[in-house]
């Protein structure tokens, strides 16, 4: 947003005000507090470049994430439009998670992922696509089977999608964005992916790049309009920064899901 601007502040507060015109305009399905909160967000950080703020580095765990951390067992909560999970780290948690979240028909708006203690803590921002949430007894055990692999995660996906695909956001099915940031993060190599969404898109995507060999770090996803902006701070296997001559495959895949 700050390059749109062209380091004009007053043209920030257009902008923002047409978002919010054009919102509702539509009608009011298109705009909402959760996204009026997020659209104000999106220009205070902003209008914060713009005047030379550093960019917010990832929040820590709240207590009640790191208490889930810290007992070291899968886990699954509800805390009011989330859903806390906490897993034993490793490969294919990210992916199973909101593999099972799309299954049990929630809309994951907006997701934070990290690690403590050897465990996985997964803070997913959800919209019941039906109006009704599972019952978390239910929703762990279905995670626990998926993490053992006897859920059939991919072929469920597969037909619910079958089932309920003509209900997802109308779409101009533009191609999806795929984009690397080298220097934005110390440790890691940020792939940001713009894309249209869809049921399990972030269970897919998250898959692609375990497929690709690569560490999900950490993670910040957001849907808005149909859209999604996902951020992933990756690494390879081994820890290092992702090599530029691995990025054309990795793309494909990604591409691909």
């Amino acid at each position: 947003m700050t390059d749109a601007v062209a380091e004009t502040v007053d043209v920030l507060g257009l902008l923002h005000t047409l978002a919010i015109a054009d919102a509702a305009a539509t009608g009011p399905a298109a705009w909402s507090e959760w996204k009026a909160g997020l659209i104000a967000e999106l220009v205070r950080r902003a209008r914060g470049a713009l005047h030379g703020s550093p960019l917010p580095s990832a929040p820590p765990l709240d207590d009640e994430l790191r208490e889930m951390a810290e007992a070291g067992v899968l886990a699954v909560r509800f805390r009011g439009n989330e859903v806390l999970i906490a897993a034993p780290d490793g490969v294919g948690v990210l992916y199973r998670s909101a593999g099972v979240l799309a299954l049990h028909s929630m809309d994951v708006k907006a997701a934070s992922i990290l690690t403590h203690n050897g465990m996985a803590v997964n803070s997913f921002v959800v919209s019941p696509r039906f109006g009704r949430v599972p019952d978390p007894t239910l929703l762990r055990a279905d995670l626990a089977r998926a993490m053992e692999g006897q859920l059939g995660l991919a072929v469920k996906l597969r037909e619910k999608e079958a089932t309920y695909g003509h209900l997802s956001p109308a779409a101009a099915r533009r191609p999806p964005s795929v984009k690397w940031f080298d220097d934005e993060a110390t440790d890691a190599t940020i792939l940001e992916i713009r894309a249209e969404d869809r049921i399990g898109l972030l269970c897919r995507l998250t898959a692609a790049l375990e497929r690709s060999g690569l560490n999900v770090q950490s993670a910040k996803v957001s849907s808005l309009g149909g859209s999604v902006v996902d951020s992933f701070y990756v690494t390879t296997r081994t820890g290092s920064l992702v090599p530029s001559e691995a990025r054309p495959e990795i793309e494909a895949e990604v591409r691909k899901a």
